[in-house]
């Protein structure tokens, strides 16, 4: 099992998101943790994003990097450029990647627009997690907005759809004003376009 620790300065967003997608993609075959050199509380946001792609937050707490500096990883992520300045040499040999993310918690603005820039965030890590894993893009698992229910849908090649009907409440899901599309927006997946661009722009190893 791959161990995997992911790094930003205040272990409060990025790292926070990442470690969450990438537990949800290893489905139990990797250990992932995260982790900041000057931790500070999970911003709220974290969970608000997570919950609308149907991602689990559980078990998501700040760690300071000082408790893992005696154990061992196969890959350290760092997911800020000032980490990976700081970023101590942890025992053992290791592969370092470097992501390079805005922090959307220094976007100001109304709840939206601060809300637009965290889920902006989540979808990124999404894709490059889909990238690292080598996990299949062909469906999703869609949440619905409304009842929570979550229904597998085919991720299409082509143009994405403008709505879907939710099987279950039969609700219409259409995408949020600003958002990318229903896959990037309800779905623990990305669209194959969003996919292309975000790993191109940051994947950094």
């Amino acid at each position: 099992m791959n161990k995997i620790l992911i790094l930003c300065t205040h272990n409060s967003i990025r790292s926070q998101l990442a470690e969450a997608i990438f537990r949800h993609f290893g489905n139990g075959r990797i250990d992932v943790k995260s982790a900041g050199s000057n931790p500070c509380d999970v911003n709220p946001n974290v969970y608000i994003v997570l919950k609308e792609a149907g991602i689990s937050s559980d078990g998501l707490y700040s760690k300071n990097i000082v408790q893992f500096l005696n154990e061992k990883f196969d890959y350290v992520i760092t997911v800020c450029d000032k980490m990976r300045q700081i970023c101590p040499v942890l025992p053992g040999e290791y592969k370092k990647n470097h992501w390079p993310l805005e922090d959307p918690g220094e976007v100001k603005g109304v709840d939206e627009e601060v809300l637009l820039a965290f889920r902006n965030t989540r979808n990124i890590l999404k894709a490059l997690a889909i990238d690292f894993l080598n996990v299949p893009l062909e469906n999703a698992e869609l949440k619905c907005p409304f009842c929570g229910f979550i229904q597998k849908v085919e991720i299409p090649d082509g143009r994405y759809p403008a709505f879907y009907n939710c099987s279950d409440c039969g609700k219409i899901i259409s995408v949020p004003e600003g958002s990318c599309c229903i896959i990037c927006s309800y779905s623990d997946k990305v669209c194959k376009e969003f996919y292309k661009q975000a790993v191109k722009e940051h994947k950094n190893e």
